[in-house]
């Protein structure tokens, strides 16, 4: 899940080729959207209420799917599973992934908890989605018009389905224990995530340390140090466009001087960035990037590869990752290096 704070090239092409769904059948919804253009009609690519931007995001969210199918074959990881469906509206200012049609054969949720979650989620629409049950929800309820660039959608997008690639290779167990623990913290808190420290956060943190770094991952590998549109919720200034300021930024150093290295203050999503960056990346590049200066990160050369691969259902907590990734070591890594990264994100 992620609560939500130009480009040209976009490639269009038929979801049936892919196997995948962006629509979304019930009688309780009115299809009124017209297909965007260089998609095929068969899988109809839009739930259809007729709002505005509805068709923006269809087709945007479309070729993040096929971006993200493509970047999960060059990483060995899963892509989300066929059949995925996909709810786009405009009745909330969030997106998450329920794979709540792909749960309903697996391990039914209480009817009451599916109905509490799709309410905190879309705002209106609890009851009439429990006869058509979608996987992704992505609602662009904004009047900020910043949120409407490719990047940012995307970046969400990716976010999302990296949830739905988790959600193939963890427990039914663990994604129902965080839907039951968003319900809680979502109707009756003042975030979805809880806090350190709640009951049942931990598995929260793991699926969200994920979801948050896989985003900002995909984005800045489709969009590169300066092809991202401002980001002025990390950054200030977030002009002129360039690495500093890039999606890579975000996940290196958190924004503003590095001082926030977690996303809703407890989820080290930065972490699994920090095993993977070389500073060498930083300094070769003009302007250069610094890293986070509350962070010790002599850890490099994992691979999303290798993180997936622990992200099995006996993984529950960051922790349990960690400890994992800790007793598999790239070559040119010590212990003592992986434990003072660790350290440093309170682990």
């Amino acid at each position: 899940m992620k609560l939500f704070m130009n480009s040209t090239d976009e490639k269009n092409i038929s979801l049936a080729v892919k196997g995948y769904k962006i629509f979304f059948p019930s009688t309780f919804l009115t299809l009124k959207s017209k297909p965007i253009a260089g998609l095929k009609t068969n899988r109809k690519p839009v739930v259809g209420f007729n709002q505005k931007n509805c068709q923006l995001f269809s087709g945007r969210d479309n070729n993040a799917l096929y971006d993200f199918d493509e970047y999960a074959a060059q990483d060995g990881i899963m892509p989300p599973p066929s059949g995925i469906k996909i709810l786009i509206h405009n009745f909330h200012s969030s997106a998450s992934a329920p794979m709540f049609a792909a749960l309903a054969s697996a391990n039914p949720l209480a009817t009451i908890d599916m109905q509490y979650f799709l309410i905190a989620k879309t705002g209106a629409l609890g009851a009439p989605l429990l006869t058509a049950l979608p996987d992704v929800l992505y609602g662009y309820d904004w009047s900020n018009s910043t949120n409407f660039t490719t990047d940012r959608i995307k970046e969400t997008a990716y976010h999302e389905f990296s949830h739905a690639s988790h959600f193939r290779k963890t427990s039914t167990s663990l994604w129902t224990d965080n839907i039951k623990f968003i319900v809680d913290y979502d109707l009756f808190s003042t975030t979805s995530y809880g806090h350190a420290g709640d009951p049942g956060v931990e598995k929260t943190d793991l699926i969200e340390m994920w979801g948050y770094f896989m985003g900002r991952e995909y984005a800045h590998r489709r969009y590169g140090p300066n092809a991202h549109s401002s980001l002025t919720e990390y950054f200030n200034p977030a002009t002129p466009i360039n690495f500093i300021n890039s999606w890579y930024a975000v996940a290196e150093n958190g924004g503003h001087a590095g001082v926030n290295i977690f996303d809703w203050e407890h989820i080290p999503s930065r972490f699994l960035h920090d095993l993977l960056d070389h500073n060498g990346y930083n300094t070769d590049r003009t302007p250069q990037l610094p890293e986070s200066n509350v962070v010790t990160d002599n850890v490099r050369n994992f691979t999303i590869s290798t993180i997936y691969n622990y992200l099995d259902g006996s993984t529950t907590s960051p922790a349990s990752l960690m400890n994992k990734l800790r007793g598999n070591l790239p070559s040119g890594n010590t212990v003592a290096a992986f434990d003072s990264l660790r350290t440093s994100y309170g682990y």
